[in-house]
């Protein structure tokens, strides 16, 4: 198993994974949303591949990627956690089910969060973790943070 950045040759396994996350995350998507995603994901990745998206893969010997994690990485005004501003964020943390238990999503993240802070420069790297994956991220060194604020979204989608 190969754990490395992911290239733009990748994209058609990538769309497909990011693919398989929004029906794991939102169960059946409509026809309109399948297709709209299915397009929008390919061209996400050409715009941002490299200049502030870094994807991580694992990948088998037959060119499988087994898992993902995506990395955005962008400047926020500082704070006492990062006071450069510069902060990572993961998602589409994703292995395939017939490669879970191997230990491969805990490598895919470790080096993730070892470009983030030695490569990348930044100071903060969050997520948000299903139950499932919360140890894998702790392993890692991943603490849970509980201040009094809690993510919320306004959703244009939601106001129609």
């Amino acid at each position: 198993m190969q754990i490395r950045l992911a290239t733009s040759a990748d994209i058609d396994q990538l769309t497909a994974l990011r693919m398989d996350y929004m029906h794991a995350e939102h169960g059946a998507l409509t026809d309109e949303q399948q297709r709209t995603m299915e397009q929008a994901v390919p061209q996400f990745i050409l715009d941002h591949l490299g200049d502030d998206l870094y994807i991580y893969v694992a990948q088998d010997e037959d060119g499988t990627i087994a898992s993902t994690a995506w990395l955005l990485t962008e400047e926020k005004p500082p704070r006492p956690e990062f006071p450069t501003g510069r902060v990572g964020e993961v998602f589409n943390m994703l292995t395939r089910p017939e490669y879970r238990g191997r230990g491969i999503a805990k490598q895919v993240m470790q080096r993730l969060v070892d470009d983030a802070t030695q490569t990348l420069d930044c100071e903060a790297v969050r997520l948000n973790a299903t139950p499932a994956g919360q140890h894998v991220y702790a392993a890692i060194g991943f603490k849970k943070r509980e201040p009094g604020l809690r993510a919320m979204f306004y959703t244009k989608l939601d106001q129609s």
